[in-house]
């Protein structure tokens, strides 16, 4: 059995892990971890992604699960990966800019020494990852990074049915170094359609009169991604506005969903005034979301609403999502979003957290409270991504025939 240290000095938390899951991908070997440095202040996403434990990890360990197809464990010891590797080969990541300096490399250095570590430097030469042995300099594993921030064996063109346009109201650098799973979900979805997407980034602090906002109605869909930055609520909430009003197909994914239901709930069921309690800050007032006794952390088990269109979607592997929230639907409010054209398509096990939402009437107007693009992977996307896709390719279709007939 085999310790392989891989380190790939970045400082990015949404890099942390990848070199390391290529390596392991290459050689059959699982990804241990230990504790990193992460300013959640410059970075509110760094720290998002849910694996196996029961804490929050390093949001850039989604490379290495999807590279390896093996769920991310726990935060471990210096003498508990030594140990694993007695028994199976373990790759560790190591990111010097990201030291915690727990002592933790130190500590694994030594013991690994020991043991017959053997360490690999992971360097960007273009858009490929390249993973050498510092022993002999040989290439030990590799691989592409693509559009959507995904490493893969080797570089694929987009199909051929065509390129659909994404507005993801979010910013570039938090989907490209900080939190990836967003963007690559996404791609998992445009590979299982053979199509294109041209992704474009709309600041969700823009301003409520930025110009931004008047553009929204000219793409084919609208991704409302998950995080932790409360300021960037309200431009989401705004943008989910004006995807009700023009029929642009959205989605949204946890705090997406929390957005796009307080905007349906403002313009459709009569509560200008409802806003999620986080963003309240303690204000009363008609509130959307509200805090839930527990922080819902973990995967949990869905049960799908029959005859609705999402729950239909949310069979076999896709009867679980991990969720990573502390805030919920305020259900005293569903009866008044339900009579305005609100449709829950999923609750939690124990029926008392809505999980997920759809607006019939809109072309596609879905969100799911947990985190559905974390479930993705190469070659098997999650449906609602794929759901969503088509939805843009049928509006994409429909503007160009509209557009033909004026024409003629």
């Amino acid at each position: 059995m085999a310790l392989i240290v891989v380190r790939h000095d970045t400082g990015r938390p949404g890099l942390y892990g990848a070199a390391a899951g290529i390596v392991a991908a290459q050689c059959g070997a699982r990804v241990m971890h230990g504790p990193v440095r992460l300013d959640e202040v410059r970075d509110p996403d760094a720290c998002q992604h849910v694996g196996t434990g029961p804490d929050r990890v390093a949001s850039g360990l989604l490379h290495a699960e999807r590279l390896t197809g093996r769920l991310v464990d726990a935060i471990a010891t210096p003498a508990q990966i030594v140990a694993a590797a007695a028994t199976d080969d373990v790759v560790v990541p190591l990111d010097r800019l990201l030291d915690a300096g727990t002592g933790f490399v130190t500590d694994l250095l030594r013991r690994g020494a020991a043991v017959g570590l053997r360490r690999v430097s992971a360097y960007q030469d273009g858009a490929v990852l390249m993973c050498r042995d510092d022993g002999d300099g040989t290439v030990v594993a590799h691989a592409v990074r693509d559009g959507f921030g995904r490493f893969l064996p080797e570089t694929h063109g987009a199909g051929e049915v065509g390129r659909v346009s994404v507005v993801l109201i979010g910013r570039p650098v938090t989907h490209h170094e900080v939190y990836p799973g967003a963007l690559a979900a996404l791609g998992d979805a445009a590979d299982a359609l053979g199509i294109g997407v041209d992704v474009t980034f709309v600041d969700p602090a823009a301003a409520d009169d930025d110009p931004c906002y008047a553009a929204l109605p000219d793409f084919d869909g609208m991704l409302l991604p998950g995080g932790a930055a409360v300021p960037g609520a309200r431009g989401q909430v705004r943008a989910a506005t004006v995807a009700l009003e023009s029929g642009v197909p959205v989605m949204g994914q946890c705090l997406g969903m929390q957005t796009m239901v307080t905007a349906f709930a403002r313009s459709r069921a009569g509560l200008p005034d409802a806003t999620m309690a986080e963003i309240a800050g303690g204000a009363a007032g008609v509130h959307s979301f509200i805090p839930h006794p527990h922080y819902r952390l973990g995967t949990g088990k869905l049960s799908p609403v029959p005859d609705t269109v999402l729950g239909a979607m949310l069979v076999d592997g896709a009867a679980c999502v991990r969720s990573n929230h502390r805030y919920v639907l305020n259900t005293r409010l569903l009866p008044g979003l339900v009579a305005a054209g609100l449709r829950v398509g999923a609750w939690n096990d124990d029926a008392d957290v809505v999980e997920g939402i759809e607006v019939p009437s809109h072309p596609f107007y879905m969100g799911m409270q947990g985190h559905p693009e974390l479930s993705s992977i190469p070659g098997s996307p999650h449906p609602l991504c794929v759901a969503f896709l088509r939805a843009a390719l049928t509006r994409r279709d429909g503007r160009a025939e509209a557009e033909n007939r004026k024409e003629r």
